[in-house]
């Protein structure tokens, strides 16, 4: 810096600080847009631009678009994604854990994209999707307050996104499957969780074949469950 330079009093405020140990400078996390892209059909979707979509039984690349909108640097830019049947954060709304993420480190007055991928089921937690039903990603950004901010408050979006279904299959029984007790054997010990159609847990379970599965789902008492397990979700119907 040559000598006849003089600092703004933007620049003297910062210079001033940086001597004396004390950068009070803060920054300010907020999500700018967030896109989804199907594999397979190499459809894109953008929250900026439209509604967002998922499609059952494909990968789906995430991005999340952040930016630090303030003058000093944001050390962490941790977020997490909830997935809700309602467009609201209150406690009284159930929400089910989607994905989570983190940028790093994002310098003062800059952008940073995020990229994840996961596979799409019918459902996620207890929320099963309904073909063509508009549910909802709430986003939170810096969700433990680690990164001190300017404004505290701008961290969580929620978007709206529909979900596609591919099954293919006729349901069958007004779209329950029948279950009735057999004994096809298959491969080695899994995890099975099973919820009523109020989302209330039933049970959870790990068993040592299909065997099991059946003899648990049995002994429930008469009505319509939903079953989940390494290899998929069904609806069941338990008869008496």
């Amino acid at each position: 810096m040559s000598s006849d330079y003089k600092l703004s009093n933007n620049e003297s405020v910062i210079h001033e600080c940086i001597l004396n140990g004390s950068d009070t400078r803060q920054s300010d996390l907020k999500l700018t847009n967030l896109r989804f892209k199907i594999q397979g059909d190499d459809t894109t979707t953008s929250a900026t631009s439209g509604t967002l979509k998922i499609k059952e039984n494909r990968d789906l690349d995430i991005y999340v678009d952040l930016k630090n909108d303030d003058d000093g640097v944001a050390n962490s830019s941790y977020f997490e994604m909830r997935i809700s049947q309602y467009a609201s954060t209150s406690p009284q709304y159930s929400s089910d854990n989607f994905m989570t993420g983190n940028g790093g480190s994002i310098p003062a007055n800059s952008s940073k994209t995020v990229s994840l991928s996961t596979y799409i089921y019918d459902y996620v937690g207890s929320i099963y999707f309904t073909n063509g039903t508009t549910y909802y990603i709430i986003l939170d950004i810096d969700p433990n307050n680690d990164v001190d901010e300017t404004y505290e408050n701008n961290n969580i979006e929620i978007i709206p996104f529909k979900f596609e279904s591919t099954s293919s299959k006729p349901p069958k029984d007004g779209g329950f499957e029948i279950q009735q007790k057999s004994s096809i054997p298959i491969e080695s010990p899994y995890l099975i969780s099973i919820h009523n159609f109020s989302g209330v847990k039933v049970l959870e379970k790990k068993i040592q074949n299909k065997t099991y599965e059946n003899e648990i789902i049995s002994n429930l008492p008469k009505g319509f469950y939903i079953l989940n397990s390494i290899h998929g979700s069904r609806k069941i119907y338990v008869k008496e």
